[in-house]
């Protein structure tokens, strides 16, 4: 009785889903063709305006590359970027040479480690 009251009100529940989504899609296609018929009846002004847009904002792009640029150009200068790199691959220099020390001195404790084992052994 439960599991039947249970399966009753979860197939309200979709019935009045698909409800509210079949006028949703109705409401959603009349939207779709009033935008057909729109286009449909546009005329040469229209059209010549909506030319007239696209080419000016191709214009804009066109002056915001070379905007970036001109910006990029002037504002790194060429002395300024060496500078930086020169310090930046010195740090790296120095930062692998310590750390290379390190492995050296770690490598040296490793085996000297492994031979005190290993003379500790061939004694026993």
């Amino acid at each position: 009785m439960v599991f039947e009251l249970g399966l009753f009100l979860i197939s309200i529940v979709f019935s009045i889903i698909g409800y509210f989504l079949r006028q949703k899609d109705a409401e959603q296609g009349k939207l779709i063709e009033q935008v057909r018929t729109d286009c449909s009846t546009r005329d040469a002004k229209q059209d010549s305006n909506i030319a007239l847009l696209f080419s000016k904002h191709d214009a804009d792009v066109s002056a915001l590359q070379d905007l970036r640029l001109q910006i990029a150009r002037d504002h790194y200068q060429k002395e300024e970027l060496d500078a930086r790199f020169t310090r930046l691959e010195a740090a790296f220099q120095k930062g692998f040479d310590d750390l290379g020390k390190k492995f050296d001195r770690l490598s040296d404790a490793l085996m000297q480690h492994m031979h005190e084992d290993s003379g500790k052994e061939r004694r026993q």
